[in-house]
């Protein structure tokens, strides 16, 4: 099963807002899981029309991509993304796509495609979103 990943700021309502858009667009929700740890809100759902639901979250403004994708949080300064991207390159892993998710509290969520996502968990396993 394929899922969609959201993270957001943690608020009341946010996951009634997630599946009153994604149900208002006729998509069903066949899995759903929700984690609220400090002060992000990680949704994760698997629906009937991953793509068509990934398109409505995105328009109405979520940040969502879909679970295949490497989440990392990193510090927000000057050179951190720089940093990690050395890290990848030095061990031969391409990245294919990097998205900013989410800014919070010093952190910056970020989304990255690598041509070999196993290992590039193993370098940044200590600031994977998990």
């Amino acid at each position: 099963m394929e899922y969609i990943r959201i993270i957001a700021k943690d608020r009341k309502g946010l996951l009634t807002e997630v599946s009153e858009l994604v149900g208002r667009h006729d998509i069903n929700i066949d899995a759903i899981n929700a984690l609220s740890e400090k002060g992000y809100a990680q949704i994760k759902l698997a629906t009937a029309d991953n793509d068509r639901a990934l398109s409505v979250l995105n328009e109405a403004g979520f940040k969502g991509v879909p679970d295949d994708n490497i989440l990392v949080g990193i510090k927000d300064t000057p050179g951190e993304l720089g940093r990690i991207s050395r890290q990848l390159s030095e061990n031969d892993i391409d990245i294919r796509a990097i998205t900013m998710i989410e800014q919070n509290q010093g952190i910056n969520i970020v989304a990255i495609v690598t041509d070999r996502d196993a290992k590039a968990k193993e370098i940044l396993d200590d600031i994977l979103v998990k």
